[in-house]
């Protein structure tokens, strides 16, 4: 009777393994295949080089168990190993993705981003939501800095950036509290194309920081993109973190790093930015604010300064339009709020030195300044202190 038995089970076992086949090699392409391997085991390029070395195709892996990375004495190696039921777990995998309208975009897919494949460890997998065709859209600029931001840095960041949106000019950012979120509302308000990189996955439950998740769902339905290396349901833990700004800094031709303490993680991007060869900016601050302390040590070490919108069109290279044109596009109620706003300058002035600039009365000035708050074109610095947006 055991032998009988023993007779028919290979047979079956066999039949099995070339209905998997068959059945895979019609239901899953090899990027699924390679994206499913990676939310297994966070593959690298080291990793996948090694897989690669043994199998002709990963599909050849999978029927195989992986039995030929015995000689691997890996963690990584044994977890592929004992993987289970692998049409099932990809399935599932698949459908998860699916779900939450996902798009898997591995170093196999033509649709990689270009730029991320000169770096020497590049993500094996993006998972992406929104308009893939920003993958590749060609020159933009990279914007980071401070969660904790300052006035100034709104202030420049909205005068300096809104050119450079209206000319649809691609903004890359991290999606993180202060200066990134700051630079997707200007792209998103300025229907200009915007990408958010971030650290943890996809879905709304890890999503992080949580309270840029309308942020995030707003770009998307705007015709931005978000994307993530990191799959479904991976929480934004710190180490996470370095890998993402290396997108960032590879994704464009051009950082700007708007405010930056000593300790900022925009440095970090920085510092991969110049390792990568890119172009590298900041704009100066006060040396007596600690805040700023990043933006002068960058400036020491020799990076471009940008001070308005046209230069950092001459760091990528491209035709921008005059001032001219751009206040001409700006439409005041009242000949007043011109003379006011034309007479503010880009240097901040407090309301008596506008009162004697314009001979108007204190309460004519200080109402129509407020006017201008409410039309986003002046800000006020406190004090009396006020500023022109642009």
């Amino acid at each position: 009777m055991g032998k009988k038995y023993g007779a028919h089970i290979l047979p079956l076992q066999k039949l099995a393994i070339i209905w998997f086949f068959i059945f895979t090699k019609f239901v899953f392409n090899e990027n699924q295949l390679l994206a499913w391997i990676d939310s297994k085991i966070s593959l690298s390029a080291k990793k996948l080089q090694t897989i690669e070395l043994q199998y002709n195709h990963l599909l050849d892996g999978i029927l195989d168990g992986f039995n030929q990375l015995n000689s691997i004495k890996n963690k990584w190696a044994t977890k592929l190993q004992n993987l289970g039921d692998y049409n099932s777990d990809i399935q599932l995998f698949l459908d998860k993705n699916q779900r939450q309208q996902i798009e898997i975009v591995t170093v196999k897919d033509k649709l990689y981003p270009q730029s991320l494949l000169h770096l020497t460890d590049p993500p094996i997998v993006l998972y992406c939501q929104g308009n893939l065709e920003l993958l590749n859209s060609g020159s933009g600029i990279t914007v980071v800095g401070s969660r904790n931001y300052s006035k100034y840095s709104e202030i420049i960041l909205k005068r300096i950036l809104e050119p450079v949106c209206k000319q649809k000019i691609p903004v890359v950012s991290g999606l993180a509290l202060g200066i990134d979120g700051l630079a997707h509302k200007l792209a998103v308000e300025n229907d200009c194309p915007t990408i958010g990189v971030i650290g943890s996955g996809l879905d709304d439950d890890n999503f992080y920081p949580s309270s840029n998740l309308a942020l995030k769902k707003k770009i998307i339905a705007t015709g931005g993109l978000v994307i993530s290396q990191f799959c479904l349901g991976t929480k934004a833990n710190p180490y996470n973190f370095p890998s993402r700004n290396k997108i960032l800094a590879s994704l464009t031709d051009l950082t700007w790093v708007v405010q930056a303490s000593l300790k900022s993680g925009s440095l970090i991007t920085a510092n991969l930015a110049i390792e990568l060869g890119k172009n590298l900016a900041t704009t100066p601050a006060s040396i007596l604010d600690v805040s700023f302390a990043g933006n002068i040590q960058l400036l020491k070490n020799g990076v471009s300064i940008i001070t308005c919108s046209e230069d950092i069109f001459d760091l990528l290279g491209l035709q921008h339009l005059s001032k001219i044109d751009l206040q001409k596009a700006i439409k005041f109620d009242s000949e007043i709020q011109k003379l006011i706003y034309e007479n503010l300058g880009f240097e901040a002035k407090n309301v008596e030195q506008i009162t004697m600039a314009t001979n108007l009365d204190f309460l004519a000035v200080t109402s129509t300044l407020s006017l201008l708050e409410m039309s986003g074109l002046v800000s006020s610095l406190g004090g009396n202190v006020w500023v022109r947006n642009g």
